[in-house]
């Protein structure tokens, strides 16, 4: 009854605070609009190519095409921490977080949701829309083979959006991390995002990155995986638990040292 009345209190407090997170992104819709618009066409330029040349266009589409909507979540997942922690010092709404006991971890919760369906789908869907007239092919391609896959994909994105979010913030907090060494680690989750687990070194070196599970996944949800479901599931649980301990972890470390120091401010 206890673990009963513990998890009720979780899913009310994340619920609020993805309302909160919704109520906060409604300031920024241009700028959500034009973030998916850039990201589909960035994609669009590539996968293009990809599936035109191709031998099999409709494979190498649904093989590709996950690590899009992968890359782009996690990247505002990381995009999202530099702003909690930039941003909003700067304006002030930083310190109304943590007068209310919120931290970086809290406004990654927040937004997950919005960063999924407002501005992931959509850039997914439309960069999709766009390879798929120009090859000819059906839309009904998108449509994934096993609803259960697609949505267990889904869950674990929630999880990295968080998981990198933290590890952003952490490197924020504790070093002088620059703009620049942000964009070379988004460009790594990008890569990693769109490269099938075949074409690294071991399959456990491909499934040990989070953002490569992931897409694997969801990848099984259109039958283009290269790993075999019964060797995902398991790594998708073990995974899960891991990040989920590391994101606690980093949201406890960064949380003690802005509490001892601050959070400076930067330009």
């Amino acid at each position: 009854m206890m673990c009963v009345r513990i998890l009720v209190r979780l899913v009310r407090r994340a619920l609020t605070l993805m309302y909160i997170g919704f109520r906060l992104s409604l300031y920024y819709i241009p700028l959500m609009i034009m973030y998916a618009l850039s990201a589909a066409l960035w994609f669009v330029f590539i996968l293009n190519p990809v599936a035109l040349l191709a031998k099999s266009k409709s494979q190498a589409l649904l093989t590709f095409l996950p690590g899009l909507l992968t890359a782009i979540v996690v990247s505002c997942g990381m995009h999202e921490s530099t702003e909690f922690l930039r941003f909003y010092v700067r304006q002030g709404i930083f310190d109304m977080f943590r007068e209310c006991g919120l931290g970086v971890l809290h406004y990654l919760i927040a937004n997950v949701l919005f960063d999924i369906f407002v501005i992931g789908m959509p850039s997914y869907l439309l960069s999709a829309l766009i390879v798929l007239y120009y090859t000819g092919l059906s839309p009904t391609l998108l449509i994934p083979h096993s609803i259960t896959m697609f949505v267990l994909g889904l869950a674990a994105l929630v999880i990295s959006h968080i998981l990198f979010g933290m590890i952003v913030a952490c490197l924020y907090t504790f070093t002088t991390l620059s703009e620049v060494w942000l964009g070379m680690l988004e460009a790594f989750v990008a890569v990693c995002s769109l490269l099938p687990v075949s074409a690294f070194p071991s399959t456990i070196a491909g499934l040990a990155l989070p953002v490569t599970l992931v897409t694997e996944i969801m990848r099984a949800a259109y039958g283009t995986n290269t790993v075999p479901t019964n060797i995902l599931l398991p790594a998708l649980a073990l995974s899960g638990a891991c990040q989920i301990a590391a994101t606690y972890l980093m949201h406890k470390l960064c949380e003690r040292h802005i509490a001892k120091r601050g959070v400076p401010l930067r330009w």
